[in-house]
């Protein structure tokens, strides 16, 4: 879900080069359909997914580090729509593309960039390298935060895999925070 919805725009974009604004027809409707329910639905599910992940417990945020470059990773499938549509849905070109997007599918699952997700980028969401307290332990990882997130916040985590953790909850700052 996470991979499909980052690639979300790129299938609205090869479906408005495949639009015939004289005939207002898509050249392709199958393909267009499919990539635009494809990102529709998506989008959808992440928003709803996102909106309800239960945090295992509050951890008080120590150093932070912005990781918004990293979103430019996303940038070289993207290339892909500048090939014409009518060369893009020939079977060779199809079959290559989803050898590709595979490719990028599990490179991204191994080196944990999954959650540079433009579509996050936009709901809000930032990626965060920091040094956090869990009880009395200090750990580091990368964050996955919706809105501003500095140090002396607290923030309730959902631990997706050994370093990387999804915020659950909007960063509160220092002096928000119950005595």
């Amino acid at each position: 879900m996470l991979f499909v919805s980052a690639y979300a725009p790129l299938g609205v974009i090869v479906a408005a080069k495949d639009f015939d604004y004289t005939k207002f027809s898509f050249q392709h409707p199958w393909g267009c359909g499919v990539a635009l329910t494809l990102a529709v639905l998506s989008v959808l599910l992440l928003w709803f997914v996102m909106q309800r992940l239960p945090g295992q417990h509050p951890v008080e945020v120590k150093t932070v580090k912005g990781r918004a470059g990293d979103l430019v990773n996303y940038a070289i499938p993207y290339l892909v729509t500048f090939v014409t549509v009518d060369e893009f849905f020939q079977a060779a070109n199809l079959i290559a593309f989803g050898l590709f997007m595979a490719l990028l599918f599990i490179l991204t699952l191994k080196t944990q960039s999954l959650f540079i997700n433009p579509v996050l980028a936009v709901m809000g969401y930032g990626l965060y390298d920091v040094e956090f307290r869990e009880g009395k332990h200090t750990r580091e990882g990368v964050l996955l935060c919706r809105g501003e997130l500095s140090p002396g916040g607290t923030v309730r985590i959902l631990r997706l895999s050994q370093f990387l953790f999804l915020a659950t909850t909007k960063p509160e700052p220092e002096s928000e925070q119950p005595q």
